[in-house]
């Protein structure tokens, strides 16, 4: 039922966590404001415990949540958050921890980013990590800081985009905007 509700439930049938995948939440699709103003009134409505158990599931649960806790700045999930991120367990929800991280806007939430990309460095799993580099990046266009710039170039990981190719901050910026739409 929780799941249903959450993560399954949307105008399309197809599922929420198929629209939060990646920049999906951008394209331009028929009923796409309808959408937006319902992530966002749900992001205000959920629980704490029922975004709880959604990370305890797997990856299509975990992204939801992690959008919602992202969109409503929750950041009393931020330790929940960087396990979950640490233990890189599931594919895609790693998009939705970056996000949430981007949207908490802290220098601790760039802290885990970094913390979460040099694990990777030291497994040799970089290129997998473009979502938290884009996040860091980010984070350093608002907080005046350059902890991206180990990750990109030099490192491999990744190399810096131009602004067209940005991929957290305009998924930040819908988030502003839906947000403030008041849903």
């Amino acid at each position: 039922m929780l799941v249903q509700r959450w993560v399954i439930a949307d105008s399309t049938g197809s599922g929420r966590y198929t629209r939060l995948i990646g920049l999906n939440p951008l394209r331009d699709r028929p009923d796409r404001d309808q959408f937006h103003k319902g992530l966002a009134r749900d992001a205000r409505r959920i629980s704490d415990a029922e975004l709880r158990q959604l990370l305890e599931f797997d990856w299509r649960p975990r992204l939801t949540a992690a959008w919602l806790i992202g969109l409503d700045r929750r950041t009393g999930f931020r330790d929940e958050l960087a396990e979950l991120l640490y233990a890189d367990e599931v594919v895609h929800a790693g998009w939705g921890y970056c996000f949430a991280f981007a949207r908490f806007g802290a220098a601790v939430d760039a802290e885990v980013l970094v913390e979460y990309l040099d694990r990777g460095l030291r497994v040799g799993r970089c290129p997998s990590r473009t979502p938290a580099v884009h996040a860091l990046l980010t984070l350093d266009r608002r907080l005046g800081t350059g902890y991206a710039a180990r990750f990109v170039e030099g490192f491999g990981c990744a190399r810096l985009p131009n602004a067209a190719e940005q991929l957290i901050d305009p998924l930040c910026g819908l988030a502003e905007r839906i947000g403030a739409a008041g849903g």
